[in-house]
C-alpha cells in the first residue's frame, strides 16, 4: 500500500563536475600542510592564523593553476566561443538531460526534473 500512494522513483545522475585541472605538486603540497594545520587548529588555537594564512595561499595558488590550465584550452582551441561554453559547463557542472534516466510516477517526475 505504501509503494502505490509514495511510489519509487530512481534517478540516475551522471557526475556533473570533473577536476581537469592537472595536479600540481606545489598545490598538492600546500594541501598536505593545510589538512596538518586545520587539524592543529582544531586542539591548539594558536594555529588558526598560520591555517588563514596557508588556506589564503592555498585559494591563490589554485585559482593561479586554474586560470593558467584554461586559458590554454582556449588558446589552443580553434572554436574560442565553443571552448568557453564548454569550460564554463564544467566549472558550473551543468548536465546535459540525455544524461538522466528517471522512472516513476509520470507527474511527479516531471514536477521534479523542471524544479
Amino acid at each position: 500500500m505504501f509503494d502505490r500512494h509514495f511510489p519509487t522513483i530512481t534517478e540516475r545522475v551522471t557526475s556533473g563536475t570533473c577536476n581537469k585541472v592537472p595536479a600540481d605538486p606545489a598545490i598538492r603540497r600546500i594541501k598536505n600542510q593545510l589538512n596538518f594545520l586545520y587539524t592543529a587548529s582544531r586542539v591548539r588555537p594558536e594555529y588558526r592564523s598560520i591555517y588563514t594564512k596557508k588556506k589564503e595561499e592555498y585559494d591563490g595558488t589554485l585559482q593561479r593553476s586554474k586560470q593558467k590550465y584554461y586559458g590554454n584550452v582556449i588558446k589552443n582551441y580553434t572554436n574560442k566561443s565553443k571552448a568557453t561554453w564548454n569550460i564554463i559547463k564544467t566549472l558550473r557542472g551543468a548536465e546535459s538531460i540525455e544524461s538522466k534516466l528517471l522512472t516513476g510516477n509520470p507527474a511527479t517526475v516531471v514536477n521534479d526534473f523542471l524544479k
